[in-house]
């Protein structure tokens, strides 16, 4: 009986340190969320109750979210939290996944990203997004979304509530730009010509015969034609592209189409379409919604829609991409295997469903919006809580009442019957090998080029010195490896 009782006391006791180990197994991790802009009222909210309760319950994680001024992304506060050791998560891209991780900032993922995103890899295109953000065998950029998403940033996209009041229906030329310009600003003269301008969207309107020309990793200053079949990178600043993008540029600063303060205060030239009190901007198929709801809270009866400004026969668009957006977890999270699953789990919850989709971008059914009979979303508060093209994803979109079906049409069949993917698709620059060059090119482009971009300065009486500023930088040095690296790339796949 003595030993019985001694078998039991050992039992029990072995049975409290497996039930306490766990306990403590199972409690919550802590999930630091950075996020770009600013907070809402109703953000601060629902991340201490909602967004904090469905974390916990659906991810078993205690989720903290933070704020950084969109001026930080993606090189500025966000890096030195990197570099000092802080565990995070942030949304990010192509171009600063390859400097991070090349410094040793941020965790892989690929170790468990199977296991914990099952939703993600259910609801996207999961090879393409893996490949994406792949560098070698690890994963260090983890793309969500799904859509059509063909020609990000090379359309435009117009107010159609002004085209129609001075008699447009459609823009397909740079000449239709100018006259709907010169005829919305007669009747408005109070308006500016763009907020948001990057020259992608000209592009396909150039006289560049059978080139289909494209940039890569989204900068200016490497570009590629993606109607060949060969690995050539052009330094776009030395084309005979850029000079006819600077010849259209110029008569459009002239003219007034390019705000005077492009170049000194261009947060205000971009918060002046959001504001309604701008023609067009930049546009990709999301964005007609995004900024239709934004443009809206000034400018009620405003209508957005995208138009392509150009040949599609020669410069069919192409696509980096189906998702919306992408995150990095910082390196510290992937010291701790557990703490980067649950990390995991956090981004997997942003293409769970259209309930929790819902949730994040609206807020709670009853208190923030309510749902119509047919399945349309009324909102109550406006404030924004996350992103609403964040977790964006046709697999469960919930349209708001004021989005129409040829808005819906339109956004579904974006892309025609097949997407056609850049050929630079998966491909990651690694500037390490020319970061002192990489970083002084960036000074002369902001200093000499973005004049005669933007249109301030004259193309040829200025771009010989511009050119020559950029050899002086080390042009020549980037371009060869970019080159060299491209070609390795392209011979492995």
């Amino acid at each position: 009986m003595r030993n019985l009782g001694k078998l039991l006391v050992v039992f029990v006791l072995a049975t409290a340190l497996l039930l306490s180990s766990v306990a403590i197994a199972e409690e919550p991790l802590t999930v630091n969320l950075l996020l770009y802009g600013d907070e809402s009222n109703r953000m601060r909210e629902l991340k201490k109750n909602e967004f904090h309760q469905v974390a916990l319950e659906q991810a078993n994680v205690d989720l903290q979210i933070s704020y950084v001024p969109w001026s930080e992304y993606p090189y500025g506060k966000v890096e030195l939290m990197m570099a000092s050791g802080e565990e995070f998560m942030c949304l990010s891209d192509l171009s600063p996944t390859v400097k991070f991780a090349s410094k040793g900032y941020l965790a892989d993922m690929a170790p468990y990203v199977d296991e914990c995103c099952p939703d993600l890899a259910a609801n996207t295109d999961w090879k393409a997004n893996k490949k994406l953000g792949s560098i070698g065998d690890a994963l260090y950029l983890l793309p969500v979304g799904y859509k059509p998403n063909e020609g990000e940033n090379y359309v435009i996209l117009a107010r159609t509530d002004l085209m129609a009041e001075v008699g447009f229906d459609t823009l397909s030329s740079v000449a239709d730009v100018e006259n709907f310009y010169t005829a919305c600003k007669e009747l408005h003269p109070e308006m500016n010509g763009f907020g948001v301008f990057d020259i992608n969207f000209l592009l396909p309107a150039l006289d560049s015969g059978d080139v289909n020309v494209h940039f890569v990793d989204n900068a200016w200053l490497t570009c590629l034609d993606e109607n060949s079949d060969d690995d050539k990178i052009y330094c776009f600043y030395e084309t005979e592209w850029y000079k006819q993008v600077c010849e259209i540029t110029r008569r459009w600063n002239e003219m007034g189409i390019i705000s005077d303060q492009m170049l000194t205060n261009n947060s205000e030239v971009n918060a002046a379409f959001d504001n309604g009190l701008a023609m067009f901007r930049t546009g990709a198929n999301d964005r007609m919604f995004e900024f239709q709801s934004l443009v809206s809270k000034s400018v009620p009866t405003a209508t957005l829609r995208n138009f392509f400004i150009g040949d599609p026969e020669k410069h069919q668009l192409v696509s980096r991409g189906s998702y919306a957006t992408a995150f990095n977890i910082s390196a510290a999270v992937g010291d701790d295997p557990e703490l980067l699953k649950a990390y995991l789990r956090v981004i997997n919850l942003f293409q769970k469903n259209a309930d929790l989709v819902n949730l994040w971008v609206y807020g709670v059914e009853g208190v923030d919006f309510t749902m119509t009979e047919d399945g349309r979303l009324e909102r109550i508060c406006t404030d924004t809580l996350i992103y609403d093209w964040l977790p964006v994803n046709v697999n469960f979109r919930t349209y708001p009442t004021w989005v129409t079906q040829d808005m819906i049409d339109i956004f579904n069949n974006w892309d025609g019957d097949q997407t056609v993917y850049t050929k630079s698709f998966g491909f990651l620059f690694d500037s390490t090998p020319v970061e002192t060059e990489y970083t002084q090119l960036l000074a002369v482009e902001s200093e000499y080029l973005a004049p005669i971009t933007y249109g301030f300065k004259d193309y040829d009486e200025n771009i010989d010195e511009a050119l020559e500023r950029l050899k002086k930088a080390g042009l020549d040095t980037y371009m060869a490896e970019y080159q060299r690296q491209f070609t390795e790339w392209m011979n492995s796949k």
